[in-house]
């Protein structure tokens, strides 16, 4: 039992650096090659996306012990039925966060952020990369359910190497854009956006 735990806690920690490399090394990256003063335009609508998306794990968080158990009874068919029901759940309602977002994120965004220091443009900015992230997200809510259920069926270590692969060609693909491309910031959401689908 001792190898197993150490195993899926391995596997767990690799997903975990990935969610760092993917949302927190990113801006690093625009703040390294661009100038600081464009990390705040990425970096707050990480710090929102980072806010929201919590409320849609709790799926995810009761599917895996339920996963394992019916793993252990080898019910790969009423495995499926429950996915299929829980995924029909988190797109709806991440889909829904997203159209908010889509129609209200503006003003919102301008209530709190509006002022002096802020310009429109730079809201406008935020916004765009917002609403870019959490698009991805949106129509690829499933892979925290999916990665949540292959942890509890012994799928681990092929969970957290595609999750740790997808940020690092992310990353890549953001960077790449930021640097030759008129992208701007809006590179560095679509890498991001990339490895979240």
């Amino acid at each position: 039992y001792l190898k197993i735990i150490l195993s899926m806690s391995g596997a767990a920690f690799i997903v975990t650096l990935s969610g760092m490399l993917l949302l927190q090394f990113s801006t690093t990256l625009i703040g390294f090659f661009l100038s600081l003063e464009f990390v705040s335009l990425v970096a707050i609508p990480i710090l929102i996306f980072n806010s929201i998306t919590p409320f849609f794990q709790a799926l995810p968080t009761i599917s895996g012990p339920i996963a394992a158990g019916i793993s252990n009874t080898q019910d790969k068919k009423e495995l499926f039925e429950k996915f299929k029901i829980w995924t029909k759940y988190t797109m709806s309602v991440s889909i829904i966060a997203f159209l908010g977002i889509l129609i209200l994120g503006n003003t919102l965004l301008n209530f709190w952020l509006g002022g002096e220091k802020v310009s429109s443009d730079d809201i406008y900015v935020m916004i765009t990369v917002l609403t870019i992230i959490f698009f991805a997200y949106s129509i690829s809510s499933i892979a925290p359910l999916a990665r949540s259920i292959s942890l509890a069926v012994g799928l681990h270590w092929k969970s957290s190497i595609i999750e740790i692969t997808t940020s690092i060609v992310g990353i890549f693909v953001g960077s790449i854009l930021l640097l030759t491309s008129d992208f701007g910031v809006y590179g560095m959401a679509i890498g991001i956006s990339m490895a979240l689908i």
